[in-house]
């Protein structure tokens, strides 16, 4: 996963402001595949790992806010979860999420 510092490297403004502009519109898959291709071979630069989906940069990040878990206070794996992927807690009972 990036911290803050490392996605702001790996992902240019230029690269955010295509995908904002074409996400709205349901065409993020029209994003230029050289713009894919750069960020791709940035992260590997920065990480040392290829990645053969480079979306995959926009949905791992630890700088997303997530919920917390209220038994075991970790985040969960995504904002719709509905088990904590460490505890197995469910979310949806009245004690097992944190904002």
């Amino acid at each position: 996963m990036l911290d803050e510092r490392e996605y702001e490297i790996v992902v240019t403004d230029q690269m955010k402001n295509a995908i904002r502009e074409l996400a709205p519109l349901g065409l993020v898959e029209k994003v230029q595949p050289r713009t894919l291709e750069l960020m791709s071979a940035e992260y590997e630069r920065l990480t040392g790992f290829r990645i053969a989906d480079p979306w995959h940069i926009f949905r791992h990040t630890c700088f997303q806010p997530r919920p917390l878990c209220k038994k075991c206070g970790k985040p969960l794996r995504t904002p719709r979860a509905k088990l904590c992927g460490s505890c197995m807690a469910p979310v949806d009972s009245p004690d097992s999420q944190v904002s």
